[in-house]
């Protein structure tokens, strides 16, 4: 009691407590500050301070009132959440990172599977064209039949390895859509043949 901050605190404590007070003698109102006060024994310290001033019956300051809690516990918390955080948001950016190089291997995967698949059968389909041209030709219709059903087998098959290209463009963001017309029946015709 009857003391100074100055006679009580060391030097650097002394002096941040002071900018807090000066900011009340500015503003003539309470304040609310944060402090980090250094040389109280046993390292650094945080505090919320709120300082007013104490008035006379004339309105003029005649001291400074201040009420600081140690905050110092909450101070640590707050840094080693935050700590935890970066370190988890590294983490998930990592992850993403190695998820997204995958899904990219995998889209150029199928990419490439899709196209050595698609040479082969395209030959499948013409020579099975030709084939049954060549027994129309011949007037022997008997194998047409099965021709044609080997013919939707492998435009259906077809259909599969473009869908799967299909994905790849999606998940590359190359996609095209195309507004088509078809016939109603002969989608329905070809998902008979199909489950025959």
């Amino acid at each position: 009691l009857g003391k100074t901050d100055r006679e009580v605190l060391p030097p650097a404590a002394a002096e941040v407590f002071a900018r807090g007070e000066q900011q009340v003698r500015l503003r003539g109102e309470a304040v609310e500050v944060e402090e980090q006060l250094v040389g109280l024994g046993d390292g650094s310290r945080a505090y919320h301070s709120v300082k007013f001033p104490l008035r006379r019956s004339d309105g003029s300051v005649a001291a400074i009132c201040g009420v600081s809690t140690d905050i110092t516990r909450r101070k640590q918390a707050e840094a080693a959440l935050a700590e935890v955080n970066e370190s988890l948001e590294r983490r998930v950016a990592e992850r993403t990172a190695t998820a997204e190089d995958a899904s990219r291997a995998k889209s150029e995967f199928l990419a490439r599977m899709s196209h050595e698949l698609r040479t082969p059968l395209n030959a499948i389909l013409g020579y099975s064209e030709l084939v049954e041209d060549e027994m129309r030709e011949r007037g022997d219709p008997s194998f047409v039949p099965d021709i044609l059903r080997i013919r939707a087998a492998g435009k259906h098959l077809l259909s599969l390895i473009n869908d799967i290209l299909d994905i790849s463009k999606i998940e590359a963001g190359k996609m095209v859509v195309h507004l088509e017309e078809f016939t109603v029946g002969a989608l329905i015709a070809d998902v008979v043949a199909t489950s025959r």
